[in-house]
Parts: C-alpha cells; structure tokens; sequence
C-alpha cells in the first residue's frame, strides 16, 4: 500500500534547515526530516515558521 503524496511550501529557513540535515547525514533525504517531525524529532521545532511581531501602532 502506497501513501498519498503531499506538498508543503517551506520558508527559505525551513528548506535551508531541512538541507542541512540531510547534508550532515542524520538523515538520508528531505521526506526523512518531514516524517520524522510530527513523531517529535529533535530539531524539529527548528521548522516552525517565526512568530511575526506584533504590528506598530
């Protein structure tokens, strides 16, 4: 049984951050670091997206 592919758009930081893990051979491709955050990887947080701040008065 295969699995449904799904598409995700990513901040510069989020694709930068994903390559470099995959670069530094922890794991083998950008689909390994996607599959293993919601099973709470470390450095996984490091994909959430930066709070904006607040707007100016």
């Amino acid at each position: 049984m295969s699995l449904p592919t799904r598409n995700a758009v990513l901040t510069d930081h989020q694709q930068e951050f994903i390559e470099a893990l995959v670069a530094s051979g922890r794991y083998q491709n950008p689909s390994a670091v996607l599959r293993e955050c919601p099973r709470g990887g470390r450095g996984c947080a490091s994909l959430a997206p930066a709070a904006e701040p607040p707007p100016r008065p």
